[in-house]
């Protein structure tokens, strides 16, 4: 298959480009500069203007977009709120209006989302995909990304939405961001009350759910990207600590103190929800890393 990929250099599609190379398949990259890349062609876009090459959208039978500006990266002023949810909506709208305009069309759209559809809050009882979207800012840019989406719906044979959770990887994110003060500081530390969800899932089970949606004609809609097993903060932080071979802090950060030094954007390590997997199960998938010790040695040297 030849496949268009936006987001090739983040942190999933470090990871997704090699699996697509051994699958055989054509890779195409919309990229904001002209670069080159390893068994790929990139063709240069540019959102705020709505311009992109066509060349990039030729024959191409799928399209995996995972462009899109780092919620984390910077506090959540004004300006950047937009540029958040600018990055997402544009830029599938262009593609969009592209997709259209072709005589042979793609035959799939798939699109990351995040797990903050549901909200940044905490509850018990796992969220599933037919459940509506929560409050807050992250919520707001879930249901505008996938509304894009939609756009696709009568262009393509199918769009699949993965609602990502936190995504473990050795190349960086949010887990050697944990890991860095760890290793600093030789213990481990609880956020809040240490009781909100972790629902998490490995880089490569990401990818490997993508390259299978893919050939999987029954996938289609929106899919809750985590593992079956998903802790509280504070089990997260006492497997993290095991890996580093480093022991847990008695007292706990209190939440005014990550409110005070983060703004809104405490509610992403504050709060925390389950989600329910059947949807992803019932497709027959199989997690490589189904155990949260397992995944976070794959991801960081043991200090030793």
């Amino acid at each position: 298959m030849k496949i268009l990929v936006t987001g090739a250099t983040g942190l999933i599609g470090k990871t997704l480009l090699p699996m697509l190379r051994a699958g055989g398949h054509t890779i195409h990259v919309l990229s904001r500069t002209a670069q080159q890349m390893p068994g790929a062609k990139v063709f240069v876009w540019d959102i705020e203007k709505g311009t992109a090459d066509d060349a990039a959208f030729e024959g191409i039978d799928a399209i995996i977009h995972l462009a899109g500006e780092n919620v984390g990266d910077g506090r959540w002023t004004e300006v950047r709120k937009k540029q958040i949810m600018q990055s997402r909506t544009r830029s599938s709208e262009l593609m969009a209006a592209k997709v259209a305009a072709m005589d042979k069309k793609p035959e799939l759209f798939l699109t990351a989302s995040g797990s903050s559809y549901y909200g940044m809050l905490t509850r018990s009882r796992p969220f599933s995909e037919d459940e509506g979207p929560g409050p807050g800012f992250l919520a707001d840019v879930s249901v505008a990304w996938e509304k894009a989406a939609d756009l696709f719906i009568p262009l393509v044979q199918r769009v699949v939405k993965l609602r990502i959770s936190v995504v473990l990887s050795p190349d960086g994110g949010a887990l050697h961001t944990m890991a860095k003060p760890v290793k600093m500081g030789g213990a481990a530390v609880v956020l809040g009350s240490g009781r909100q969800y972790m629902p998490w899932i490995h880089v490569y089970d990401v990818c490997a759910v993508m390259v299978k949606a893919l050939s999987d004609a029954s996938m289609t809609g929106a899919y809750n990207m985590a593992t079956p097993e998903q802790p509280d903060n504070r089990t997260f932080t006492k497997e993290l600590a095991s890996v580093l071979n480093r022991f847990v802090l008695p007292l706990p950060v209190p939440a005014a103190v990550l409110k005070l030094a983060m703004g809104e954007q405490a509610g992403l390590v504050l709060e925390g929800s389950p989600l329910n997997v059947d949807k992803l199960r019932a497709t027959g998938y199989e997690w490589k890393f189904p155990a949260l010790h397992a995944a976070i040695a794959d991801c960081l040297k043991p200090i030793k």
